[in-house]
């Protein structure tokens, strides 16, 4: 007898089976679940059979009742392991090199992050998890803290879009709200169109942090008073000013840049620095350029360079093309930003000491303040563009220098930045470019991904804002176009898709199948997401997921203010110059006058000099 007494037949058949469908799961797991070539098994399957031969030509018939189990159990996995291979390397792109990245058993494990796992389920597909990495600190989206969650750090920029009472502004200030609770950030939130959600939420956030909450609001009666100016460089000065100002040539942002300098560098060198917004953009009209003509000339000695550009550029400014050149970009600079805004701008009296004071965005972050700035786009469109222009400019800057101190963290949220992307986009850029090395996050939320592009008119500029953030919570997205961007922006996977043979209206059981990508998230799903939901994507951690953004319930506590008393820690000092005014004299032209003004002592009357000013007795 070959296999010993009959008798052991049936359990040799039952573990000849038992082996094969033990080598059949256990390539279905090599293939599957892990990074192990199944040709580590081919070597065993050819030597178990010559192992069976060599116990049938010795009669060793236990010792062969006790190899054939195994020699099944692994030439079942060889075969079926090699099918799939086969397959796998025919199937081309990741599945492909996938298959061809397997190793030996010798070979090390290629490291992966904690929680990283690389799988193939079902059609071939290629599933790669990744759980949120242990250093990165995050913000919770949902009750469940092991749930969506959104970065917390520094550079990590967060995308935020959805149609109108969607949700979106709710997530931003959950997001928001972790960086002021948890790091100490400082927040600036600026509200297109003065949603009293947002400012109730941002006081009682104020409130939880214990941290001042200013207000800068053109309608507000209890607005706070803010000063983008400062720094001693006053052609950077101008520059975060006048960048929201919209030309019809850049010829004409040129000479209002110029012009405005020259204006900004002569009150800074006769010591009236920093001075209000509203005095620089009083002092840089038209009329007000002889006044400014006689403030340089009497500091020509120490500066002639300076009263030289003055003195030239005066015969442009009476020119008929200088005045043209001008003068649109001065009443724009006039009505959006010393009209509008005029009253914000202004600096506030400080009791006892009687300083005039406004708030400082440098300030404000070592304060770890809740500034929150409305704008009011829908009634004040212009000047909203503009402003928000001078904002980011300022926190940009700000920023900068907070860092002199030491590391200061801060956050930025643009609401409805769509609203105002036209002349604010450039800044939005550079803040999200900058927050990378200078402690911030930026939160950027409009109605629609479309918006950047399609208001703007740049093309790629979508593609670039988008390189910069790690984070994207997606709420109800209408616009065909903006469904298909971001179904591409969170990827496609690859799997097996089968076609049947039919007859008649029956499968014949013969078909084929192609390798074919599909969205993990499809374009559909963005249009059926109810009120709250959102699609979370990061760059860090797991795969696109939907979920139900919770909305953060905070105290209802009243903050910290800065009042009309004491000057506070956010604040900084005014120059307390606040207009230029004259008592003779404005048609004298020092360019021409014979006997320059610096020969006579500033408080001469025989000076005959036309600059007298409130405040700047000490010119």
């Amino acid at each position: 007898m070959i296999f010993g007494p009959l008798r052991y037949v049936p359990y040799v058949m039952s573990a000849m089976l038992a082996g094969g469908l033990i080598g059949l799961s256990l390539a279905w797991w090599l293939r599957r679940r892990t990074t192990i070539s199944i040709r580590n098994l081919y070597p065993p399957a050819l030597a178990a059979p010559v192992l069976d031969l060599a116990a049938i030509q010795r009669d060793a018939w236990l010792v062969l009742i006790a190899l054939l189990p195994l020699t099944s159990c692994v030439v079942a996995a060889a075969l079926a392991g090699r099918r799939w291979r086969l397959s796998d390397l025919g199937a081309g792109d990741e599945l492909r090199q996938f298959e061809l990245s397997r190793r030996w058993l010798w070979q090390p494990a290629t490291p992966r992050a904690a929680g990283e796992r690389v799988r193939i389920a079902t059609q071939g597909q290629i599933i790669r998890e990744r759980g949120w990495p242990p250093s990165e600190p995050f913000v919770p989206l949902t009750a469940d803290t092991d749930g969506p969650r959104a970065p917390r750090r520094s550079g990590h920029h967060v995308f935020t879009a959805g149609a109108t009472g969607s949700g979106k502004t709710t997530s931003a200030l959950r997001c928001a709200a972790g960086r002021v609770l948890k790091d100490r950030a400082a927040l600036f939130f600026v509200d297109q169109k003065g949603d009293p959600g947002a400012e109730t939420f941002l006081r009682r956030l104020a409130a939880v942090a214990n941290v001042p909450f200013i207000l800068l609001d053109p309608r507000a009666t209890d607005s706070d008073h803010w000063q983008p100016l400062w720094g001693d460089r006053p052609a950077e000065v101008v520059a975060r000013v006048l960048a929201g100002i919209e030309t019809s040539e850049p010829y004409y942002a040129d000479v209002l840049r110029q012009h405005v300098t020259l204006t900004a560098a002569t009150l800074h060198t006769a010591g009236t620095w920093p001075p209000s917004l509203p005095l620089l953009v009083d002092a840089a009209q038209l009329a007000q350029y002889p006044r400014i003509q006689q403030l340089a000339a009497r500091h020509q000695d120490n500066h002639p360079d300076l009263w030289r550009r003055v003195r030239n550029h005066a015969r442009f400014v009476k020119s008929s093309e200088g005045q043209k050149a001008l003068a649109g970009g001065l009443l724009r600079l006039d009505l959006v930003i010393g009209e509008a805004w005029r009253d914000v701008l202004t600096p506030r009296t400080a009791e006892p000491t009687g300083e005039l004071v406004a708030v400082s965005l440098t300030n404000a972050i070592h304060e770890h303040a809740v500034v929150l700035w409305r704008t009011h786009v829908d009634q004040m469109p212009d000047e909203a563009k503009t402003v928000t222009a001078l904002i980011l400019n300022d926190i940009h800057a700000s920023a900068v220098e907070a860092q002199t101190h030491g590391p200061a963290l801060w956050t930025v949220v643009l609401d409805e930045f769509g609203a105002v992307i036209t002349t604010a986009g450039d800044q939005a850029l550079a803040l999200l470019q900058r927050g990378r090395t200078h402690e911030g996050q930026v939160h950027v939320i409009t109605q629609s991904v479309a918006d950047i592009e399609a208001l703007t008119g740049k093309v790629g500029l979508l593609a670039s804002m988008a390189d910069n953030f790690t984070a994207f919570i997606i709420h109800h997205q209408t616009a065909p176009e903006s469904r298909d961007w971001l179904a591409k922006l969170m990827g496609t996977t690859a799997l097996w898709q089968s076609t049947d043979q039919t007859a008649g209206h029956a499968a014949t059981g013969a078909g084929t199948r192609r390798r074919v990508r599909e969205f993990r998230i499809a374009s559909d799903q963005f249009g059926l997401l109810n009120t709250g939901e959102a699609v979370i994507h990061t760059t860090l951690g797991p795969p696109p997921v939907t979920c139900n953004v919770k909305a953060l319930q905070l105290p209802d506590q009243e903050p910290e203010r800065i009042g009309t008393a004491t000057a506070s820690n956010c604040e900084m000092t005014v120059h307390p110059a606040a207009q230029l005014t004259s008592s003779r004299g404005d048609e004298e032209d020092p360019a021409s006058s014979e006997t320059p003004d610096h020969q006579h002592p500033p408080n001469d009357p025989s000076s005959g000099s036309p600059l007298r000013t409130h405040g700047m007795e000490n010119l």
